[in-house]
């Protein structure tokens, strides 16, 4: 595997680092989470306006042909920078896995001319309700808990019986209904009602896996970016937060728990790579996906509660800058699959 960035994909890092940093600091990324909105509402104009959905898309769409890989240091900064946006959603989970089902949408996609968010998870004791007919449309009648930017998107994406097709849903088709469900992690979330609403069946090989897993990518690696601000918190505090007349990161019960941190980054670092240089040289990425999205999933709660440790009682303050890793992450954690939904799915693909 070749974790070597082209001068392109360094280029992308480096411009996110640099807006994010000037125009979106940790503290307006804060403030943005106690508005009535719940995020910063000026963040997704500037990444439309930059351009950055076309970048894993193949070239004959605007993209830059490189891929999911080409878009790592850029999810990576949005997590560093406490970014949620609907990037990992639409670009990339939606994004990438439509490019074979639905060229269309995934061209609109990469011309921000649309915002394609994965509807994935059903609510208790509904029925799905689907009707065909012969040209592809469907009318629809399901439930679906704890979906992202409804209030962005322009379409939604419904799984079906079938694991290669899903269903695509406009956002603001009659029958449409959301209602927004509490959020601690930066996403605003909803509740979203399909009354009888009227869309077209998308399908491809494996179609609802390909979201799924490529979602898991992005999310692992926004968690890679939000353990690595965490990191930075807690080393820069314990190099200034004395007590008994020394630094706190002198004494072993900190400075183990920054070491453990430093591990656990670079191992996830490696897995987070992978998964994405997989997918975009058309390897098998499945497992890779699960390999990262469970391990991230796991060392993102420890290194973001570790971090809060650190700080002592002023890391629970909620104006404090590490408490977002934890709670980002700990959503995060949750979208795409959590650590043991992939853990046991490598163990049936193993076993079986």
């Amino acid at each position: 595997m070749n974790h070597e960035f082209s001068e392109l994909q360094e280029l992308l890092g480096q411009t996110a680092r640099e807006l994010f940093s000037r125009d979106f600091p940790l503290d307006r990324m804060r403030d943005g989470y106690r508005t009535d909105e719940g995020y910063d509402t000026e963040l997704w104009p500037s990444i439309v306006d930059l351009g950055w959905n076309s970048a894993p898309f193949p070239e004959e769409m605007g993209g830059t042909g490189g891929g999911l890989f080409d878009t790592v240091l850029l999810l990576e900064e949005m997590g560093k920078g406490y970014c949620v946006s609907p990037y990992p959603h639409s670009t990339i989970a939606a994004g990438l896995a439509l490019v074979e089902a639905a060229p269309d949408l995934a061209q609109a996609i990469a011309a921000d001319e649309a915002v394609v968010i994965p509807a994935l998870t059903a609510a208790d004791g509904v029925t799905q309700m689907a009707s065909r007919d012969g040209d592809g449309a469907i009318t629809l009648t399901d439930r679906r808990l704890v979906v992202p930017w409804v209030e962005l998107a322009t379409h939604l994406l419904v799984p079906l019986p079938n694991g290669d097709e899903m269903a695509v849903i406009e956002a603001g088709a009659d029958g449409v209904r959301a209602e927004e469900m509490p959020s601690s992690g930066g996403e605003p979330l909803y509740d979203v009602s399909f009354e009888g609403a009227s869309g077209r069946v998308v399908s491809a090989a494996g179609l609802q896996d390909h979201v799924t897993l490529l979602g898991a990518i992005a999310n692992s690696v926004l968690m890679l970016g939000l353990c690595q601000r965490s990191l930075e918190l807690a080393s820069e505090y314990s190099k200034t937060r004395v007590a008994f007349g020394k630094p706190i990161g002198t004494f072993q019960a900190i400075s183990h728990k920054c070491a453990n941190m430093v591990v656990d980054i670079e191992t996830g670092r490696n897995l987070c790579y992978k998964a994405a240089w997989l997918h975009s040289t058309g390897q098998e990425y499945e497992m890779g996906a699960r390999y990262a999205k469970a391990f991230m999933g796991d060392a993102t709660a420890r290194i973001t509660r570790d971090a809060i440790q650190v700080h002592g009682g002023v890391g629970f303050i909620d104006d404090h800058f590490v408490q977002f890793p934890y709670r980002i992450g700990t959503a995060a954690a949750c979208t795409y699959g959590t650590a043991h939904e992939h853990r046991r799915a490598v163990a049936s693909a193993i076993l079986d």
